[in-house]
C-alpha cells in the first residue's frame, strides 16, 4: 500500500484513533492529495510518519500515547 492510500484510509476510517497532531497532519496531506492526486510527493520524514501512524492506529489499533508491545 502506498503513502497516498494509507493517508486516505486513515482519514476515511480511523479519525477517532488519532491525536490532534496526527489529525492535523493527515488533514494537511489530504488537502495536498486533493490538489496533486496520486502524484503527490512526500519527504522521507513524511513517509516515515505516515507509516508509523498507519502501523500503530490501523494495524495495531493503538490509541495515541499507548505503549507498544
Amino acid at each position: 500500500m502506498n503513502t497516498v492510500s494509507k493517508i486516505k484510509e486513515i482519514n476515511d476510517n480511523y479519525q477517532d484513533r488519532l491525536s490532534e497532531f496526527e489529525k492535523n497532519f493527515i488533514a494537511d496531506n489530504i488537502a495536498r492529495i486533493g490538489k496533486w492526486g496520486d502524484d503527490t510527493r512526500f519527504s522521507e520524514k513524511q513517509v516515515g510518519l505516515v507509516d508509523r501512524i498507519y502501523k500503530e492506529r490501523v494495524e495495531e489499533g493503538r490509541a495515541p500515547g499507548a505503549k507498544g508491545g
